[in-house]
């Protein structure tokens, strides 16, 4: 029983950080399972190693790793490396990448030596990230040393003589000093009932529930995570969409979330920021927008399994900054007049126009930017256009569907934004008039304000 409050409250120690990062650094050279295990859970795991080193010495390098609630490594972690001084565990608000920067130059630091020869240099290898080693590393180095290795971190927390006290140390801003505290890991930890919290989750977790994780656990955790993950996300958006609280919509905006978080999943987004991001993108350039060929060159990089979340997200946000200062204009000015073209045309306009001139006439930032950088998208639009048109047999529409399609993407039947827009077409029940079609645009229009 001990060993299972134990894990319980390590458990609770990544729950109560959750405001900032928590890692661990875990030395593989201690268990040769750790390697094996990083691999086995496919996790993301930053090596404190350097080029060549870093490939050569991989089973037994010394690794940042993240700690997250539910995941699978994480869950092992628990339950088999804290104990036997193979780790620290740190709280920064730093990113993986930030952190892995900051800890491989403490490694292996050149020490000053002093010989017959006079001063010299050499490199030496400082294993801080035992347990064992780590408070007399911190009192050995001189002050400014210390200052510049803590400066990432918020606290730092490491296993005692007994494996049943963790030791934690918080950093105050000049970091001349630490405050200590032990925590003896045996004392019993209740836990809140997350099925409380989210009553529509059919799966429980019971009261006193214990981290020893098996898959089927592991799933549940997984799934209650997203949940609250998915809540915060709707407060946060629920700030900014009025659609998300008008109309009593807020448990299909919940739900519409959910759904689009997991779609960011399935397309290798778990980081929650990249998660943020994609759904944002959603609401801003169309539900399809990772599919509509007129995004296509911005959105790429989304299929590539070789960029990690984070900077695709990172990619993604850089690539429609810079569309959105060529297409939206300073305060969305070019886009808020394209809007207001577009209510003013008629269904005869619409229908006898040239595609080409349609289109530069309603939004001209947007028709320019889509012939310098991704024609073949907007061919592919227009395509799209007609599609459309001649599987719901509407006739001669296609200009007026490709210009819906163009200001709010060629998924627009099926974007939660769009309410009146869709709201109209449910209406639609026989084929729709040229105007009826022009008010379908007008109350996209009237959707985004």
């Amino acid at each position: 029983m001990t060993q299972a409050i134990m894990q319980a409250n390590l458990l609770s120690l990544i729950e109560a950080h959750k405001d900032n990062y928590l890692y661990a650094i875990v030395d593989a050279a201690r268990d040769d399972k750790i390697h094996h295990m990083l691999q086995a859970y496919e996790s993301d795991c930053y090596s404190l190693f350097f080029g060549d080193e870093a490939k050569n010495l991989e089973q037994v390098a010394p690794y940042l790793i993240k700690l997250k609630k539910g995941d699978l490594f994480t869950d092992w972690y628990i339950k088999n490396v804290y104990g036997n001084a193979a780790s620290i565990i740190i709280t920064s608000a730093n990113s993986e990448l930030e952190l892995q920067a900051h800890l491989q130059n403490y490694v292996k630091p050149l020490m000053e030596f002093e010989t017959e020869e006079g001063i010299k240099f050499q490199e030496v290898f400082l294993a801080y990230y035992d347990p064992r080693v780590f408070p007399n590393y911190l009192r050995s180095i001189s002050l400014e040393h210390r200052v510049a290795f803590l400066q990432p971190f918020k606290a730092i927390f490491y296993e005692g003589n007994n494996k049943t006290a963790l030791n934690q140390l918080i950093l105050n801003s000049s970091y001349d000093d630490v405050e200590s505290t032990t925590y003896d890991l045996t004392a019993t930890q209740s836990f809140t009932k997350l099925e409380n919290k989210y009553p529509e989750t059919k799966a429980t977790i019971e009261q006193d529930y214990q981290p020893i994780i098996d898959i089927e656990t592991n799933k549940r955790l997984l799934e209650f995570s997203f949940q609250d993950f998915v809540g915060n996300l709707f407060k946060e958006l629920s700030a900014h969409y009025a659609v998300f609280t008008s109309g009593g919509k807020s448990k299909e905006a919940r739900h519409y979330i959910y759904q689009q978080s997991k779609e960011a999943q399935s397309r290798g987004l778990n980081n929650e920021a990249a998660i943020t991001y994609y759904v944002q993108a959603k609401l801003d350039y169309g539900t399809g927008f990772a599919n509509d060929p007129q995004y296509q060159h911005l959105t790429q990089m989304l299929n590539n399994e070789a960029i990690s979340d984070i900077n695709k997200a990172d990619i993604l946000f850089e690539a429609f900054e810079d569309y959105e200062k060529q297409v939206y204009g300073e305060d969305s000015a070019y886009l808020n007049r394209a809007y207001q073209q577009a209510t003013k045309l008629s269904a005869d306009h619409l229908i006898n126009t040239p595609i080409e001139s349609l289109l530069h006439h309603i939004y001209p930032e947007k028709y320019k930017y889509l012939q310098e950088h991704n024609v073949k998208g907007l061919e592919a639009l227009t395509s799209s256009a007609q599609n459309y048109t001649e599987g719901k047999n509407w006739g001669n529409t296609n200009s007026i569907v490709l210009a819906i399609m163009f200001l709010f993407g060629h998924q627009f039947y099926n974007d939660f934004r769009l309410q009146a827009l869709n709201k109209y077409m449910r209406t639609l029940t026989t084929e729709p008039t040229a105007e009826q079609l022009v008010q379908l645009l007008q109350a996209g229009v009237s959707d985004h304000g």
